[in-house]
């Protein structure tokens, strides 16, 4: 198990792609997916000292916050700081999946990373049907308890045919945005659906994006463009820059479940993020780490915002 990956569990008795955490054989309910995933803990925020010369103590300012059931200190914050419990996530959760809009959704995988100074939740929502191929989609949660991210909330896509990541910024439609921390139960279930909302309009105007870019054809001439624009900001090396050239065309020419969009931005858009998904950008062997490919899962990847943007102009 990746160092970074503490605990985590995924539901419905699939194995996740990155292979990591508990697999329950259900969709749990708030209660028991906050226990399967390991982060029924809690956080409080403690005082902070330093030492002097002489090797005393005094008061420092502002405090730190810390797990109550290790007492590890998580990181350090101001005196004004209000921790954010991870059971308030699944609350928050709770309120997207009993939604009035009659849109099914249940609990995906939840988790801690780095000790805990990062908790995730995923809510898988409907699929969608992308230009003939099944997309999962699901809308994450993801808190910090190291004082240095605020309380985000995202969707994220994967392309079941190949398991690839779709992450797809569309300007017109926003895919992450941070959370407001209500104190009232009204409030929260206000903006969880405001979160739902954002998830539903995120996922219409993908069907479109993809659509468009089914149709838009992609001469060779403008994939040596394409790719001569991606890469001339990268810092690797020109070998390098020519090896993962020749492996995302290899994808994009080759790939059997591809083979229907050559020819097309949206099948260049899919070799990137194919390679993306399943290959380090850092190095062209080997699989992603446990908690590399659940960060980019949440957050998405560089390149493959340059690819979509340079695609979509």
């Amino acid at each position: 198990m990746s160092a970074e990956v503490e605990t985590m569990f995924s539901a419905n008795g699939i194995r996740p792609w990155h292979g990591i955490g508990k697999v329950l054989d259900d969709c749990p309910t708030s209660e028991a997916a906050l226990a399967a995933s390991g982060i029924d803990w809690t956080v409080s925020r403690r005082a902070a000292f330093a030492m002097d010369s002489k090797g005393g103590m005094y008061p420092a300012e502002g405090c730190f916050i810390a797990r109550d059931d290790t007492n590890v200190p998580l990181g350090y914050v101001g005196t004004k700081y209000v921790p954010y419990q991870n059971k308030d996530l699944f609350k928050f959760g709770d309120d997207i999946i009993k939604n009035s809009q009659g849109i099914e959704a249940h609990y995906e995988s939840a988790g801690a990373l780095f000790g805990g100074k990062k908790v995730f939740l995923l809510i898988h929502l409907p699929d969608s049907h992308l230009v003939g191929d099944t997309v999962n989609n699901y809308l994450f949660i993801s808190n910090a308890h190291d004082g240095k991210e605020s309380l985000v909330a995202g969707i994220t896509n994967v392309r079941v045919v190949c398991n690839n990541t779709l992450q797809m910024a569309m300007h017109n439609s926003e895919r992450l945005w941070r959370l407001r921390h209500y104190a009232t139960i009204e409030g929260r279930q206000v903006e969880a659906t405001r979160a739902l909302g954002l998830a539903v309009q995120y996922n219409n105007q993908l069907e479109k994006v993809a659509l468009d870019m089914s149709k838009a054809k992609l001469a060779t001439s403008d994939e040596e463009k394409f790719f001569r624009k991606l890469f001339e900001k990268q810092s690797c090396t020109e070998d390098h820059k020519e090896e993962l050239i020749v492996n995302i065309k290899d994808l994009y020419e080759n790939k059997s479940d591809l083979q229907n969009f050559r020819g097309t931005k949206w099948g260049m858009y899919n070799a990137v993020a194919d390679y993306v998904s399943h290959r380090s950008s850092q190095n062209s062997v080997g699989e992603w780490s446990g908690h590399s490919k659940m960060d980019r899962f949440m957050f998405g990847e560089t390149l493959l915002t340059q690819a979509e943007a340079l695609l979509v102009a």
